[in-house]
């Protein structure tokens, strides 16, 4: 922070909602135009094209992905027989995703599955890592062989799950969990659970407060060795307050105890002690809480740590990550003190698996990986290419010079036409880069228009 790209000039315009160009985008890939630099439109300095333009080539040209690497990684899973052997789930828009696999704990990957759906969630079956989950916004995908093909099972009627959960039984990987939201047809939609006993095929819907105007479960968890004890945590609204909650079941989600005591926000994210189940983590907006008796009470911790998505580190349990917005905190002591980490990591926090000496942190901007307990953080998306672009420039007096915005992701620069690109270093700004705006004369003056 505080810096500016080397041999560049950026002035930046903040707050304001801006953008001159439109990206297409088809299939899983965000796409620029298959040019060569002779055929660049480039008026006053950078590729201006209306979205007439841009229709017409979508539909008549050759198109082609080439960069920056990353995108938004929802779900980060490891093989249940090779911890080397890492799948994700990346969210590309809300008709498609994309799951992509690597047998070298990330420093490569290979494209597994093209779904045409949003999905917001992936569980691989204990035993068998052939067997993948996937939770879309009323359906649950499942796989037997991979990836390569997938069989699609409803949820139920009037049920959602975007933004949801699921959960597998360890024990018992026939029965799934999943947490969501359901329209019973009397006032709104309620907090509710979903389970299946058949691998995913049938579902059966259990509502929570089912006379809510509104309400949504976000997570839900389990005791890894008495898996009929879950936790499920969302928030509902009465029409004048809204209220965060934090749910416990002990006969597999038939029935649900309000157990969010002390607990001031809605929780995002729920992880249980493998070792000693009656430890219970909670990550929220306002805080991350623990739990010493199963959730019947919850202290608060210290020192402003918050989380979207909590980790735990199955060799040392009493080691905590909890995934922020371009930061990681990291506990030692089972959730007591907390320090934070946020060399190298880049976007909200989607998930973070800590699992083999290794940490990953899925987030919009892409994954990341740590090799020392999280306290650096490196890139680990190479090959991947569903960073969102929402501002992009062509230098129209280096032609092989283009700037492209990363959303949460940092402002990339290539030299060589998009073949390769690097990202500039950090400076203020209040979110992201909506335009970008090339000197005619100089490939390394810039001005930028942020918004926020």
């Amino acid at each position: 922070m505080g810096g500016k790209p080397p041999l560049a000039t950026c002035v930046i315009l903040s707050c304001l909602f801006l953008s001159i160009l439109l990206l297409a985008q088809q299939d899983d890939l965000i796409l620029q135009r298959q040019l060569s630099p002779k055929n660049l439109k480039a008026d006053s300095g950078w590729m201006n094209y209306t979205r007439e333009e841009m229709v017409r080539m979508q539909n008549s040209e050759t198109w082609r992905s080439f960069g920056p690497m990353g995108g938004d990684v929802i779900s980060v899973n490891v093989s249940p027989v090779n911890p080397d052997e890492i799948y994700i789930l990346v969210y590309c828009n809300y008709s498609m995703s994309c799951i992509y696999k690597s047998t070298n704990s990330g420093q490569n990957w290979t494209k597994t599955a093209t779904l045409n759906r949003g999905c917001y969630d992936m569980v691989i079956h204990p035993h068998d890592p052939k067997i993948l989950f996937v939770l879309s916004s009323s359906f649950v995908l499942k796989s037997t062989n991979g990836g390569a093909s997938w069989t699609e099972y409803d949820l139920g009627y009037r049920t959602y799950a975007a933004y949801g959960q699921i959960s597998i039984n360890p024990i018992n990987p026939d029965i799934l969990h999943v947490a969501g939201y359901h329209d019973p047809g009397s006032s709104g939609f309620c907090m509710a659970a979903f389970k299946s006993t058949d691998g995913g095929v049938n579902w059966t819907t259990k509502d929570i407060k089912p006379n809510s105007q509104y309400g949504r479960a976000y997570c839900i968890a389990m005791n890894p060795s008495s898996p009929n004890i879950l936790y499920l945590g969302g928030y509902y609204s009465d029409g004048s307050n809204y209220y965060d909650k934090l749910y416990k079941s002990t006969n597999s989600g038939d029935s649900w105890q309000d157990m969010t005591g002390s607990i001031q926000a809605c929780p995002y994210s729920i992880i249980v002690d493998p070792t000693n189940p009656s430890k219970v983590y909670v990550g929220t907006t306002w805080g991350v809480y623990r739990s010493s008796n199963s959730g019947n009470t919850w202290t608060k911790s210290t020192g402003g740590v918050y989380a979207y998505a909590l980790g735990i580190d199955p060799s040392n349990p009493n080691t905590i990550y909890a995934g922020w917005d371009k930061k990681c905190y990291k506990s030692t002591d089972g959730g007591v003190n907390w320090t934070a980490y946020a060399a190298g990591l880049c976007g909200i926090c989607q998930d973070v698996l800590a699992y083999s000496g290794r940490v990953y942190y899925g987030s919009y901007a892409g994954l990341y990986k740590s090799l020392d307990g999280g306290t650096t953080w490196k890139a680990s998306h190479a090959g991947i290419k569903h960073n969102v672009v929402p501002a992009i420039a062509v230098a129209r007096s280096s032609l092989n010079v283009i700037y492209a915005e990363g959303s949460q992701n940092g402002l990339f620069k290539s030299t060589d036409f998009g073949n390769s690109w690097s990202r500039l270093p950090d400076f203020y700004r209040c979110d992201s880069i909506y335009t970008i705006c090339v000197n005619s004369s100089n490939p390394d003056d810039l001005v930028l228009l942020a918004g926020g």
